[in-house]
């Protein structure tokens, strides 16, 4: 009498095959996509503890520490504040002496996309390479952290907006945020203290010119899926036009920011 073997036969492997493809088409875009609503989490909680830190510091030595600079802004705010911030071991990248500071070495290919919009938005060459070897913050995405204060792009401190047909002492060609009213620059973002910008899932931002809003400022400005991909705002993954190019028509709809 022979004994009957438990075995699977092809059919069977086949269907159990063909359940695992299914259960994973199903479970990795979901994986994924909460992959990414968690680093958005993370770094609008970044964005929130150091806007705490920067203005403590501005309380304590009366003004804001030095813009654009993303390793003074970690002196500053980890080591010369009265209450320093303790950042997370993944919040902080160390950038030696030479090193481009806007290139992350993690994407395994050098990409200075946005080296080039920050140089064209105007940000001194010398804040985009690192003048010591120091930490800086870093987004979800491993992306520094842009920083720029009001003593920038407001340095006369105006407050009042309402005539809108005489500039006052906004600095309408500074690399920061504006919002805009009619096709032109009406008032930056914070007008009287500062923004914080990380440039998203995408690593990039809008390439700033003077008939749009610059760096950041597509975030949540305007409720609206400007590239009609299903997304808005600082859900977006997808933009208009070239990422490579960063044609005048990308629209940053990823961009996390403390100022929306």
């Amino acid at each position: 009498m022979k004994i009957k073997k438990n075995a699977f036969s092809l059919v069977e492997l086949l269907v159990v095959v063909a359940i695992i493809g299914i259960l994973s088409v199903i479970l990795v875009p979901n994986v994924q996509e909460q992959l990414r609503k968690a680093k958005i989490a993370k770094t609008k909680a970044l964005i929130s503890s150091l806007s705490v830190t920067i203005t403590t510091y501005k309380n304590d030595f009366g003004k804001y520490p030095e813009s654009f600079d993303c390793q003074k802004l970690y002196l500053a705010l980890t080591e010369q504040a009265k209450s320093p911030y303790e950042p997370g071991a993944n919040e902080v990248r160390l950038v030696k002496k030479g090193e481009p500071i806007w290139q992350n070495p993690n994407k395994g290919m050098p990409d200075d996309r946005i080296e080039r919009i920050l140089q064209q938005a105007g940000v001194p060459s010398n804040a985009l390479r690192a003048q010591l070897e120091e930490n800086i913050f870093v987004d979800a995405w491993g992306n520094p952290i842009y920083y720029v204060s009001s003593e920038i792009y407001n340095p006369g401190g105006r407050t009042d907006f309402r005539n809108t047909s005489k500039r006052g002492t906004f600095k309408f060609d500074a690399p920061c945020a504006w919002e805009m009213r009619e096709g032109k620059r009406y008032k930056p973002f914070n007008p009287t203290t500062f923004q914080l910008i990380s440039f998203g899932p995408d690593e990039t931002t809008i390439t700033p010119r003077q008939d749009n809003g610059g760096i950041g400022s597509m975030i949540d400005t305007d409720k609206i899926d400007n590239d009609n991909d299903g997304y808005f705002d600082n859900e977006d993954r997808v933009r208009a036009g070239s990422i490579q190019d960063n044609g005048p028509e990308v629209v940053a709809e990823d961009d996390i920011t403390n100022f929306m």
